[in-house]
């Protein structure tokens, strides 16, 4: 593979990251447009806001190595071909994405351990009561480690994952 092909791989990964955290984020706004007027946030701001960066992300998508020629200027049409091949660069796509996955899992698992920390400094054993929405974010925190993990430590074995996939 070619240095600009490389970068634009990353360039479509940052593309998803992009499309992905967008999302996640813009949808944490959603209820906030439910409040009552002097608290709430139109539908249509919300909208605008989320539609700068995924429209961002289409174009890295649809036009990654005209990105990737700009961010590597230097590139020339006869460069040598790169000794990595595809199951390497696979690998380290996997570890990328595990990487990102754990940059959004450590805040919220730093979240929880203090949210917990606290009540037990206010209540020492008594009960904990959890409202459904606290037990889903648990959950889900744990999860993303779970995901984050695997993708950054395994990478190789979810690779040999695919192959079968492929190959059945």
């Amino acid at each position: 593979m070619r240095k600009e092909q490389i970068v634009g791989i990353a360039v479509r990964l940052f593309a998803i990251f992009l499309a992905l955290y967008t999302l996640r984020y813009a949808s944490g706004l959603l209820p906030r447009a439910a409040l009552p007027p002097p608290n709430n946030i139109s539908f249509l701001f919300i909208f605008v806001l989320a539609s700068f960066p995924i429209l961002a992300a289409l174009l890295l998508w649809f036009f990654p190595l005209t990105v990737a020629a700009k961010i590597i200027p230097e590139i020339k049409a006869k460069e040598k071909v790169s000794s990595l091949g595809a199951t390497e660069i696979e690998m380290v796509a996997f570890s990328v994405m595990g990487l990102w996955v754990l940059t959004s899992a450590i805040p919220g698992t730093l979240n929880w351990v203090t949210f917990f920390a606290i009540w037990l400094a206010n209540y020492g054993a008594g009960t904990l009561e959890l409202s459904p929405d606290n037990i889903a974010n648990i959950i889900d925190t744990i999860v993303e480690l779970i995901i984050g993990f695997w993708l950054l430590f395994g990478s190789r074995g979810l690779l040999n994952i695919i192959r079968r996939l492929r190959q059945a």
